[in-house]
């Protein structure tokens, strides 16, 4: 999926796949949930298992191009808010999934942060002049 992502991201740029590759993501956790039978789930496999590693490789390439200067510093801040995030998503999760007996409500605020890491990078992207 790396490869794939990586000619998507030359032909339209490294913030837009990384955007479009985070719609993918909510698109997949929200038929994972929203979808009955088989299809939703397996929908929401191919979808996340195509582009998980992929949006982190593209998600490192865009620190180092926003923080030139010092790379190793972004990047050490960004894998912070990764494990920041491993240890602060599941349980949200949790405890929403306590409050409501399951976990669409967990997947579909998964599914929003998403969409708002998707946001911000887009609108992070160098404008052209």
């Amino acid at each position: 999926s790396v490869w794939l992502w990586q000619k998507i991201a030359a032909r339209i740029g490294l913030y837009a796949a990384y955007a479009f590759g985070c719609l993918a993501e909510v698109v997949g956790v929200t038929a994972s949930v929203a979808m009955g039978g088989h299809i939703g789930p397996l929908l929401g496999g191919f979808l996340l298992g195509g582009t998980f590693i992929a949006i982190t490789a593209l998600g490192l390439q865009t620190g180092r191009q926003l923080v030139p200067r010092a790379p190793r510093r972004v990047l050490a801040l960004m894998t912070a808010s990764f494990g920041l995030g491993q240890i602060i998503g599941p349980i949200v999760a949790g405890l929403l999934a306590q409050a409501t007996g399951d976990f669409f409500l967990a997947s579909i605020v998964a599914a929003a942060v998403l969409l708002v890491s998707g946001a911000i990078t887009w609108s992070a992207a160098p404008k052209s002049p």
